[in-house]
């Protein structure tokens, strides 16, 4: 369990003045779920990621960690607990070959080399990136380096994993890839704690906060987000045409179930309304 009190931070400016970044958060993050932290650019969300994965220290308030203050937490054992990946794969890829950023982490932590190896072949498996075990990382696309810096943190064995928008920079078909990586990682068992800018990357979430300059304004289910499009628009947060769509027909008497935010669940509603009447 992560549980954050009344937590607030801020930085120092080059002119000596402090720019608040997070005001009093409270939350709560069950073992095992998936939570999500939707906001527009500039809300806070990186802050708090860098707070969860014990990065950074906040200026106030209260950050529990499995019922343990999060400074009595020794450095090893918070970074073989939990785990950040930046938006940018280049900011945590270290070596030169994919085999060599696996291995490093392990190696920091004295495993011993059967374990290693062991640990290095099924990280690989799991990502679906056996075959580029020798590779160079400059051979890589940008969707398989973000597959490796995930996979240097669970190598680890990691049981909370913190992503801060990690499909930013990649393009349609490895955002794809990287969200289904992500869902198995939360179905193997770990928890999940995913910041977001588009509705695509919370739709798999448990429980999500709308964090907007640097508070939370909202939280709740998908299901519950996608009614409050008007809100999003004032907070920043862009909302999909489909779901401003649905919106619309609803306001015009059209019933349409809340939970609709493809085209095709859209289409498949107004179809079954034709086929009634």
């Amino acid at each position: 369990m992560i549980c954050l009190r009344h937590v607030s931070h801020s930085y120092s400016r080059p002119n000596g003045q402090r720019k608040l970044a997070l005001k009093e958060i409270n939350l709560s993050i069950p073992p095992g779920s998936f939570t999500a932290i939707i906001g527009p650019n500039n809300s806070g969300k990186s802050t708090l990621a860098k707070i969860l994965s014990g990065l950074i220290t906040p200026s106030s308030g209260q950050f529990l960690f499995e019922e343990v203050e999060i400074s009595q937490w020794s450095p090893n054992s918070l970074r073989k607990s939990i785990g950040l990946i930046f938006s940018n794969p280049e900011d945590q890829i270290v070596f030169p070959t994919v085999e060599e950023d696996l291995v490093f982490g392990l190696e920091n932590f004295c495993f011993d080399s059967g374990e290693i190896e062991k640990r290095v072949l099924d990280i690989l498996e799991f990502i679906g990136m056996r075959e580029y075990r020798h590779f160079s990382i400059h051979q890589l696309s940008g969707g398989q380096k973000q597959k490796l810096a995930i996979a240097s943190m669970l190598i680890l064995g990691l049981r909370y994993v913190i992503f801060d928008e990690p499909i930013s920079f990649l393009d349609d078909t490895s955002r794809e890839e990287i969200l289904t990586l992500i869902r198995k990682i939360h179905k193997r068992g770990a928890t999940v704690i995913y910041m977001a800018q588009f509705f695509e990357e919370i739709i798999m979430a448990d429980t999500i906060f709308a964090l907007v300059n640097g508070k939370i304004q909202w939280q709740g289910s998908f299901t519950e987000l996608l009614q409050k499009s008007d809100q999003m628009a004032n907070w920043g947060i862009e909302v999909p045409p489909v779901i401003q769509l649905v919106n619309r027909l609803q306001k015009s008497g059209l019933t349409l179930p809340h939970s609709i935010h493809t085209v095709k669940q859209l289409v498949d509603a107004l179809r079954k309304i034709k086929y009634e009447n």
